[in-house]
Protein backbone atom coordinates (compact mmCIF):
# COMPACT_ATOMS: atom_id res chain seq x y z
CA UNK A 1 0.00 0.00 0.00
CA UNK A 2 1.28 3.45 -0.94
CA UNK A 3 1.46 6.32 1.55
CA UNK A 4 -0.21 9.54 0.53
CA UNK A 5 2.26 12.37 0.54
CA UNK A 6 1.61 16.02 1.15
CA UNK A 7 2.93 18.11 -1.70
CA UNK A 8 5.64 20.53 -0.73
CA UNK A 9 5.26 22.63 -3.85
CA UNK A 10 2.45 23.62 -6.15
CA UNK A 11 2.99 23.19 -9.85
CA UNK A 12 1.84 26.17 -11.86
CA UNK A 13 1.97 26.23 -15.66
CA UNK A 14 3.50 29.34 -17.17
CA UNK A 15 2.89 30.08 -20.85
CA UNK A 16 6.07 29.80 -22.98
CA UNK A 17 5.94 33.46 -24.05
CA UNK A 18 5.78 34.65 -20.46
CA UNK A 19 8.57 32.25 -19.48
CA UNK A 20 10.78 33.76 -22.21
CA UNK A 21 10.13 37.24 -20.80
CA UNK A 22 11.05 36.04 -17.32
CA UNK A 23 14.25 34.45 -18.64
CA UNK A 24 15.21 37.69 -20.40
CA UNK A 25 14.55 39.71 -17.24
CA UNK A 26 16.65 37.31 -15.14
CA UNK A 27 19.59 37.48 -17.56
CA UNK A 28 19.35 41.24 -18.04
CA UNK A 29 19.13 42.04 -14.33
CA UNK A 30 22.09 40.00 -13.17
CA UNK A 31 20.39 39.97 -9.75
CA UNK A 32 18.63 36.61 -9.88
CA UNK A 33 20.25 33.20 -10.12
CA UNK A 34 17.21 31.57 -11.75
CA UNK A 35 13.75 32.13 -13.09
CA UNK A 36 12.37 30.41 -9.99
CA UNK A 37 14.00 32.97 -7.71
CA UNK A 38 12.60 35.81 -9.82
CA UNK A 39 9.05 34.40 -9.74
CA UNK A 40 9.11 33.72 -5.99
CA UNK A 41 10.26 37.28 -5.31
CA UNK A 42 7.60 38.71 -7.64
CA UNK A 43 4.90 36.74 -5.81
CA UNK A 44 6.18 37.88 -2.40
CA UNK A 45 6.15 41.52 -3.56
CA UNK A 46 2.58 41.21 -4.84
CA UNK A 47 1.44 39.62 -1.57
CA UNK A 48 3.04 42.46 0.40
CA UNK A 49 1.20 44.99 -1.76
CA UNK A 50 -2.11 43.26 -1.11
CA UNK A 51 -1.62 42.66 2.62
CA UNK A 52 -2.65 46.15 3.77
CA UNK A 53 -5.82 45.93 1.68
CA UNK A 54 -7.00 42.73 3.34
CA UNK A 55 -9.05 43.42 6.43
CA UNK A 56 -9.05 41.40 9.62
CA UNK A 57 -12.62 41.31 10.90
CA UNK A 58 -13.77 39.51 14.07
CA UNK A 59 -15.35 36.14 13.27
CA UNK A 60 -18.89 36.97 14.39
CA UNK A 61 -18.85 40.28 12.53
CA UNK A 62 -17.55 38.61 9.37
CA UNK A 63 -20.34 36.04 9.56
CA UNK A 64 -22.88 38.89 9.58
CA UNK A 65 -21.14 40.65 6.67
CA UNK A 66 -21.14 37.44 4.65
CA UNK A 67 -24.82 36.77 5.36
CA UNK A 68 -25.70 40.36 4.38
CA UNK A 69 -23.63 40.03 1.23
CA UNK A 70 -25.44 36.84 0.26
CA UNK A 71 -28.83 38.48 0.92
CA UNK A 72 -27.90 41.25 -1.52
CA UNK A 73 -26.65 38.83 -4.18
CA UNK A 74 -28.61 35.81 -5.36
CA UNK A 75 -25.45 33.72 -5.63
CA UNK A 76 -21.79 34.46 -5.12
CA UNK A 77 -18.47 32.69 -5.24
CA UNK A 78 -16.20 32.83 -2.21
CA UNK A 79 -13.71 34.73 -4.39
CA UNK A 80 -16.33 37.42 -5.12
CA UNK A 81 -17.13 37.81 -1.44
CA UNK A 82 -13.43 37.94 -0.61
CA UNK A 83 -12.76 40.58 -3.22
CA UNK A 84 -15.77 42.77 -2.41
CA UNK A 85 -15.32 42.60 1.38
CA UNK A 86 -11.51 42.81 1.07
CA UNK A 87 -11.08 39.76 3.30
CA UNK A 88 -8.66 36.89 2.55
CA UNK A 89 -10.22 34.14 0.43
CA UNK A 90 -9.47 31.33 2.88
CA UNK A 91 -11.07 33.31 5.71
CA UNK A 92 -14.24 33.71 3.65
CA UNK A 93 -14.25 30.03 2.70
CA UNK A 94 -13.94 29.00 6.37
CA UNK A 95 -16.69 31.43 7.32
CA UNK A 96 -19.02 30.01 4.67
CA UNK A 97 -18.37 26.48 5.94
CA UNK A 98 -19.08 27.57 9.54
CA UNK A 99 -22.35 29.19 8.47
CA UNK A 100 -23.40 25.97 6.73
CA UNK A 101 -22.44 23.92 9.82
CA UNK A 102 -24.49 26.26 12.04
CA UNK A 103 -27.47 25.86 9.73
CA UNK A 104 -27.51 29.58 8.90
CA UNK A 105 -26.67 29.06 5.25
CA UNK A 106 -27.44 26.52 2.58
CA UNK A 107 -24.40 25.65 0.49
CA UNK A 108 -26.43 26.31 -2.67
CA UNK A 109 -26.07 30.06 -2.02
CA UNK A 110 -22.42 30.05 -2.98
Amino acid sequence: MQKSQTRKYAIVPIPPGLWKEVTKAVKASGIYTSEDEFIREAIREKLQQLAPKLKKIPEEELEQFVLQYLQQHEKAYAADISNDLEVPYLTVAKTLNKLVEKGLLDSSYY
